[in-house]
């Protein structure tokens, strides 16, 4: 276990490469793109049209996940001869795989729904196909349940659906009977509505709008509004959709990221290409990846005004706070941290605490610290402190270090004594710290040929009394 305090700021993610590959997973996971799109009666024809299918891949390569619809081919192959397009032009390390519902429909015209995912990211743990016992659905709804090791939910599913335009009330209206099935199916309440359900305009009426259950039932979120326009010709209605239930979903939804990806705008494409290509746009968001610290949650803070004031009054009083709280609070356990020299240059300072204690009879890695820092790892100083005649804790420190060299340093530390002392969870939380937090970097000042080198202070200090208990000081003072 390991504790982090945060002086003044918290922090964002962090890259992990070469010597320290170590680290590489303990860093925080970057957001997933779920998307869902109508590609508009695809198959040959359209797989066949000049210029399409290369728009086409440019489209699916944004995504992690993606719901595609109306999949209208009797051959059954161009999806997967789309996919396989896809997969050797763009990503081609992160492939996708490929999920195909049976053809459905009651009539000749029959469509079929697919989920392309990456393996890399998330797993393929189970599929469903609504019953439908009732014949509500044109194309009953297709879902799929995921699995996923580099997201804070680690399961959820997938419902899709594309409604019959002239049955829009009445499949949408039915939803949260379907919605109860595939929670129970899938044995989650991470579930996700998507897909084209043409629930606006001619289709769907706002006084309409008002009385589907979905709609009164507030326990229903749809992220995407009304006044949204998911369509390239003339009109404007929000057809495509995505609804959650609860917060189960929803919080693991990153704030701003649900939206209508307009690629005829974004690829700058002719008119023509952009309605070859559909008659609707992608509608997408993001979800929130494996956070490895708490720190990682809180929004990162940038005004140097503000950082430099508070920095001023609050160093001292901070330092002494956090300091001593590691220490145990005055009274407790060891007094590690009841001298602190104050000084009257501001500084800013993180804290990393490790809070795997040390067996007692390990002490001697701790004491050498101050017997060998000199012999193991000449750059770094050390010294003992005492509390009356006892010695109480030690400190080694490296000053004037670059802070793109921080963890570097810190590493090395850790190598030098024989891994016995720090971890690699705490060294991989400064990191992530030091990445995220712009004050530890000099800021650009407009005309100058270089930017200036950052400097931090390194400190690693360690108990000689129980509990043996280690931390990192990170800090920098400000002019």
């Amino acid at each position: 276990m390991w504790r982090i305090t945060c002086v003044v700021l918290y922090f964002g993610l962090l890259a992990v490469e070469g010597s320290l590959s170590e680290l590489d997973d303990l860093k925080d996971r970057p957001p997933i793109r779920i998307g869902a799109f109508n590609i508009q009666i695809f198959g040959e024809t359209k797989f066949n049209k000049p210029g399409v299918v290369q728009e086409l891949i440019k489209i699916l390569s944004r995504y992690d996940i993606v719901l595609v619809q109306e999949i209208r081919d009797s051959s059954e192959t161009y999806i997967y001869r789309l996919v396989d397009e896809a997969n050797n032009s763009t990503r081609t390390n992160e492939p996708f795989s490929l999920v195909v519902s049976e053809r459905l429909g009651r009539t000749s015209s029959k469509e079929q729904y697919a989920f392309l995912y990456r393996e890399k990211f998330v797993n393929k743990v189970d599929v469903y196909q609504y019953a439908d016992p009732f014949d509500i659905f044109q194309r009953p709804p297709y879902a799929v349940k995921f699995h996923s090791d580099v997201l804070e939910m680690h399961e959820f599913g997938i419902i899709g659906l594309h409604t019959s335009p002239e049955d829009a009330f009445k499949e949408i209206n039915a939803l949260d009977v379907v919605y109860a099935a595939v929670e129970k199916e899938f044995n989650t309440p991470n579930i996700l509505i998507a897909g084209d359900l043409n629930a606006d305009c001619s289709y769907l009426s706002q006084s309409k709008m008002t009385t589907l259950s979905i709609r009164k039932d507030t326990s229903y979120t749809w992220l995407i509004k009304d006044a949204e326009d998911t369509t390239v010709s003339g009109t404007d209605c929000a057809y495509d959709r995505f609804i959650v239930k609860g917060n189960s979903f929803l919080d693991h939804i990153i704030p701003n990221s649900v939206r209508t990806f307009y690629y005829d705008v974004e690829h700058q494409l002719p008119a023509d290409l952009a309605s070859d290509v559909s008659d609707h746009y992608p509608i997408e968001m993001e979800i929130r990846g494996k956070l490895e610290n708490n720190c990682a949650n809180v929004q990162q803070t940038y005004f140097l005004t503000w950082l430099v004031v508070t920095g001023i009054f609050l160093s001292k009083i901070l330092r002494f706070k956090f300091i001593q709280t590691w220490a145990g609070g005055s009274g407790q356990g060891n007094n590690m941290g009841n001298r602190v020299l104050m000084t009257n240059i501001p500084s800013f300072t993180v804290t990393v605490e490790d809070e795997r204690i040390i067996p007692s009879q390990n002490l001697n890695y701790i004491r050498h610290i101050y017997q060998k820092t000199e012999e193991k790892i000449p750059t770094w100083s050390a010294q003992v402190y005492k509390i009356d005649t006892r010695m109480n804790y030690v400190k080694a420190t490296k000053t004037n270090v670059d802070v793109t060299k921080a963890i570097e340093e810190i590493f090395q530390f850790y190598e030098a004594f024989d891994r016995e002392i720090l971890s690699l969870e705490s060294i991989a939380s400064v990191w992530k710290l030091l990445e995220g937090f712009g004050s530890f970097r000099e800021p650009y000042i407009y005309c100058l040929d270089t930017r200036p080198v950052s400097a931090v202070d390194l400190t690693v200090s360690c108990s000689l009394v129980e509990p043996l208990i280690c931390k990192i000081d990170v800090s920098r003072y400000l002019a």
